[in-house]
């Protein structure tokens, strides 16, 4: 493909800078060096199609093409926690060696920079120290989540964790609550089929005085309890904790696991019913 010659120290100076834009110069860079489509998109952490969309809109249009064209409607709107679940498990043009910052990500979602830095301030990341974020809980996690094992959504709302690194120590298992929609049914369950070391998060300190589950955790040092700091919606800790547990290694791949988090999430906030899934159902629902 060629490139006009006004156009290539432009084209540098995008690559060069994070953001949409720099993919998609660098794509009509590398093929202006004879790279293969299916080169570009490996390297950039894209699709094909995605590759051959941006290089034929410069072929017609130029520079001007590679632009964001006015969207028609509404925007969509960005949730605070979407924002941080980006922050936490994507990288600016795919590439995990480079960090957000503002302006990166609000260029990335359509947002302003005072909107992002507004939601980094107020859940307390700095893209200066992003390895020192924690989820807002009392007490904090020791670590960071591994993995999502439970979610009980009835008179009280509570989600089972494991984090890395926890020591296990033994546990008595007691039988479970009468009721199956209880939340000591639900945390003796998660409790026989993982018996390792188990953090619930609630957003009521109530959930865990009821007898059931006060006996539960008298007599099994492995579950450990925490409260959602209060000013943060106990959804919301749900949504990075599914997040940051089924982020993966191939950068490629984050984006499809906020997204599918975020719609599993929205489900939830809209379900008028009684639920409580464990680890299998979690990962069946969200893989759908």
């Amino acid at each position: 493909m060629d490139i006009r010659d006004d156009d290539i120290e432009p084209l540098r100076e995008w690559s060069a800078q994070s953001g949409p834009h720099a993919n998609r110069a660098a794509m009509v860079l590398m093929a202006a060096d004879g790279m293969p489509v299916t080169e570009i998109a490996r390297r950039l952490g894209t699709t094909r199609s995605t590759v051959t969309a941006w290089c034929n809109r410069y072929r017609c249009e130029g520079t001007d093409g590679l632009r964001d064209r006015p969207r028609q409607g509404r925007p969509r709107v960005i949730h605070d926690v979407e924002l941080v679940l980006r922050t936490l498990i994507t990288s600016p043009n795919g590439q995990p060696w480079r960090r957000w910052s503002t302006r990166s990500l609000a260029s990335e979602v359509g947002a302003s920079n005072g909107t992002v830095a507004r939601v980094w301030r107020r859940w307390g990341y700095r893209s200066d120290a992003p390895h020192e974020f924690s989820v807002p809980l009392d007490p904090p996690l020791p670590t960071r989540i591994a993995d999502v094992v439970g979610i009980h959504m009835g008179e009280h709302r509570l989600l089972a964790v494991r984090a890395t690194g926890d020591q296990t120590v033994p546990s008595r298992r007691l039988p479970a609550a009468a009721h199956d929609h209880s939340a000591a049914a639900f945390v003796a369950r998660v409790l026989a089929r993982h018996g390792s070391a188990i953090h619930l998060i609630s957003a009521d300190p109530d959930a865990y005085r009821t007898p059931d589950v006060r006996a539960l955790l008298d007599a099994n040092p492995n579950l450990r309890p925490h409260v959602v700091t209060p000013g943060f919606d106990w959804l919301d800790v749900t949504t990075l904790a599914l997040g940051m547990a089924k982020a993966t290694p191939s950068p490629r791949h984050q984006q499809a696991v906020v997204v599918a988090v975020c719609q599993f999430v929205d489900a939830l906030r809209r379900r008028g019913t009684p639920v409580t899934w464990v680890q299998e159902a979690i990962t069946q629902r969200l893989a759908a």
